[in-house]
């Protein structure tokens, strides 16, 4: 017994001399690596969200250049830029409003345009759509369209020749949606732009004929909080709600977004989706978890010691690191339909990530596939939403009815 008394407190004066220090430093180690970690998996994750922490424009800056750069964003982020943007926008029939999150973290600021709108101002400014033949197919065109404005929407300007045989300018409009009922558009976008960024596929669904509205998430541009995976899932639900408010019904409204937008949308679309709701994935990942882990040993750093820090503990719905496969599983079956949208191209996500989509939305609904051939095999084709090529468009306008 004496013999047992001495090896324990050897044991004891060994532990505390020996393995407490180390458990000590490890501990401390383990904590600025979270520190470390989670400040920079929240810059790349949330962007501009995590714009008025000081020091995260610049790291966001950097990460957008090396890795996710915006070829068309080629200018330093300007808030007035963005204003202009949104005054645009607002300009051809967009309706501003606020949602407030059921956590009360955010007051969602989110705009709604008609497409009816949309083209009542471009008749108010002496440009109405006619009907013409472009390349052999039946295509419309805005007549003698305001310059700038065609530009801002990246519409292309082309030669009309006329009955009289007189020529004239017109503003070639992307293919359009037959139905007499077109669906409503509700599009988040992806973490490096603001939806005031998004003119172009505003424009593509106005032109086409589909209502839209968008949103910015928590902490980005005018919507107020403090960025989270679940604060950005109850931002992106309080701006559906509004629109089932006012009566559009769940089988109406096809909630899309382009890469991490999508998973966003994918939130929607596994709440909602027994109700009849849409999915629209651009360039969609599996999972941000696999997306940061692709990056080498930093990356599976970045996601053990950093993954907690994109949570809200507050918040109690589930919070997957935008886990696209988890939320499409185990869906039942409704007629609302997933539309993957990729490109073959795409090098920032993981292989196969839409075919791991498709199976493991297993027949709960309608799917359609449409993949865009780059026609610049040496480009990355992710930095390009794949909707922008109109053979993508002409698809997208034939499942989307």
């Amino acid at each position: 017994m004496c013999v047992s008394a001495v090896s324990n407190c050897c044991h004891n004066v060994f532990d505390t001399i020996i393995f407490a220090p180390i458990r000590y430093i490890a501990e401390k180690v383990r904590k600025i690596a979270e520190a470390i970690f989670g400040y920079l998996l929240r810059i790349v994750t949330f962007q501009m969200g995590e714009m008025r922490v000081s020091g995260a424009y610049y790291v966001m800056r950097m990460y957008q250049k090396l890795f996710s750069y915006d070829p068309r964003e080629e200018k330093p982020f300007d808030p007035q830029r963005l204003e202009q943007s949104k005054n645009f926008l607002l300009g051809f029939g967009g309706t501003e409003r606020r949602a407030q999150s059921a956590d009360g973290g955010s007051n969602v600021h989110f705009i709604t345009f008609k497409s009816a709108d949309f083209f009542a101002k471009f008749a108010e400014l002496g440009s109405h759509p006619i009907d013409i033949t472009y390349e052999g197919r039946p295509r419309r065109a805005l007549l003698d369209p305001p310059e700038d404005a065609a530009a801002k929407f990246y519409f292309p300007i082309v030669n009309i020749t006329m009955l009289d045989g007189t020529i004239r300018k017109g503003a070639l409009l992307p293919e359009r949606c037959a139905s007499a009922n077109p669906p409503h558009i509700l599009n988040f976008h992806s973490p490096g732009r603001s939806m005031c960024m998004d003119r172009r596929f505003v424009g593509q669904c106005l032109a086409a004929g589909y209502d839209v509205t968008i949103s910015d998430q928590r902490g980005t541009a005018e919507s107020t909080g403090i960025p989270s995976e679940g604060g950005y899932y109850l931002d992106a639900e309080a701006v559906y709600l509004a629109l089932i408010q006012e009566g559009i019904q769940p089988n109406q409204i096809y909630a899309s977004g382009f890469c991490e937008g999508a998973a966003i949308a994918a939130h929607i679309k596994q709440k909602y989706h027994a109700q009849g709701v849409h999915f629209i994935a651009s360039n969609p990942y599996t999972s941000m978890r696999e997306v940061v882990e692709g990056y080498g040993c930093l990356g599976r750093m970045a996601v053990r010691y950093g993954e907690q820090a994109l949570k809200d503990p507050n918040i109690e719905i589930p919070q997957d690191c935008f886990d696209n496969e988890l939320k499409l599983r185990n869906l039942p079956h409704s007629e609302g339909k997933c539309i993957f949208i990729h490109t073959d191209t795409d090098n920032m996500m993981p292989h196969g990530s839409v075919n791991r989509l498709i199976a493991a939305f297993d027949g709960a609904g309608p799917v359609h596939e449409i993949l865009r051939i780059h026609p610049n095999r040496a480009e990355n084709g992710h930095l390009q939403p794949p909707y922008e090529d109109p053979l993508v468009w002409r698809r997208f306008v034939e499942v989307v009815t």
